[in-house]
């Protein structure tokens, strides 16, 4: 891992660790026993341990990655002062329009022919990742399915495969307010994890 993402995560970590877990607790309805909290991401159960903050897979003694990490102290923390889940609103954006002038500037990242290569002509294969990742399949493009980041923060996730006029497309979907949730870095931190996670799955 590089050092500025171990720096990140070392950072987030130490933060982590002045706030309230019984909020969290409480607010986010984390199972938990006196050495951990246990958190669902993308259909894993992860384990934050209460004295370090340093989080794992359950039942691995290897720490998280950086997607991982990044998304699950960021979903805790970055909302604290509010008693209760912020609501959401049911309605999807890209993250260009999402991100409003940070979305503008980014732009929605276009994934690159070489990057989709793995994708294409694997359309079964990709709902079967989606599955095995507790997605719940949509009518739309050749792969349709809304995922859970966590339990209660979905995103939606769709591919068109390409045939000879058009290359094979790729978009991800969120919440209205997702940014009552996270941080609008976090949401590409998660986009990257999936991306990667459905490469593996499908190879």
């Amino acid at each position: 891992m590089c050092g500025n993402y171990a720096q990140m995560m070392e950072d987030s970590r130490k933060l982590f660790l002045k706030y309230d877990q019984g909020s969290m607790v409480r607010k986010y309805h984390l199972e938990n026993d006196e050495n951990y909290l246990f958190i669902r991401f993308m259909n894993r159960e992860y384990e934050i341990a209460r004295k370090s903050g340093v989080i794992t897979r359950k039942g691995s003694s290897e720490r998280a990655g950086h997607p991982e990490t990044m998304s699950i102290y960021d979903m805790l923390c970055y909302s604290e002062k509010l008693p209760e889940l912020p609501p959401l609103a049911g309605q999807w954006e890209s993250l260009a329009v999402l991100g409003g002038i940070i979305g503008a500037g980014h732009t929605q990242r276009l994934m690159t022919r070489r990057e989709l290569e793995p994708f294409s002509g694997k359309t079964a294969e990709l709902c079967r990742a989606c599955e095995e990742m507790g997605g719940k399949k949509q009518k739309g493009a050749d792969v349709s399915y809304i995922l859970p980041v966590f339990d209660f923060f979905p995103f939606w996730f769709e591919f068109w495969d390409g045939d000879e006029e058009f290359p094979p497309s790729i978009q991800f979907l969120w919440d209205k307010n997702s940014l009552q949730f996270m941080h609008y870095e976090t949401l590409w931190y998660i986009v990257s994890f999936v991306e990667d996670e459905l490469r593996r799955r499908i190879s």
